[in-house]
């Protein structure tokens, strides 16, 4: 019986060690190596195959593995006439909203929300109008080639024969 009990305490001790020996088996989750980015953005304002105004915007992000956000803004706040209730003021110039993800599938993708108004100049002298403002607005997701130009959008103005895109260069950075 002696031998029946030892059997016994010998698979007993056999199988508490079990599940610590598959706890070592088990490698580490890895999370991918998230990396920083300089992301160069420019805004082209084409006229025909004529280039009319070009701005730069730079902005340094971390990719997350949520989306994490940067923002631009540059621009001016303008008064409105509201009549009796007086001012009111507009933002009027580049509104950039920059979402930088990490995805396992594809790599580093980039979200954009890109914004540009601007006042119509005076169309008749004299006369005391309201501005009037244009807008381009466009949004975009797209994944990222460092050293590549990506144009992200592209949008010709309904009131002129302009045409609006959205350029950005993403540069790796150690």
């Amino acid at each position: 019986m002696s031998r029946s009990i030892l059997r016994a305490a010998v698979l007993m001790l056999c199988l508490a060690a079990v599940p610590a020996w598959s706890q070592q088996a088990k490698a580490p989750e890895q999370h991918p190596k998230l990396e920083t980015y300089r992301l160069a953005f420019t805004v082209n304002e084409l006229e025909g195959d004529r280039t009319v105004n070009s701005r730069s915007y730079e902005v340094v992000m971390q990719e997350a593995l949520s989306i994490a956000w940067s923002q631009i803004r540059v621009g001016n706040r303008v008064p409105i006439n509201a009549g009796d209730k007086g001012a009111q003021y507009s933002d009027v110039g580049l509104s950039l909203d920059v979402g930088l993800q990490r995805r396992e599938e594809t790599g580093p993708t980039l979200t954009t929300r890109f914004d540009l108004t601007s006042l119509v100049p005076e169309q008749s002298a004299g006369q005391n109008l309201l501005p009037l403002q244009r807008r381009v607005s466009m949004t975009s997701q797209a994944e990222l080639t460092p050293g590549k130009p990506l144009l992200l959008n592209s949008a010709d103005d309904v009131n002129s024969k302009r045409r609006y895109q959205l350029v950005v260069t993403a540069t790796r950075l150690k």
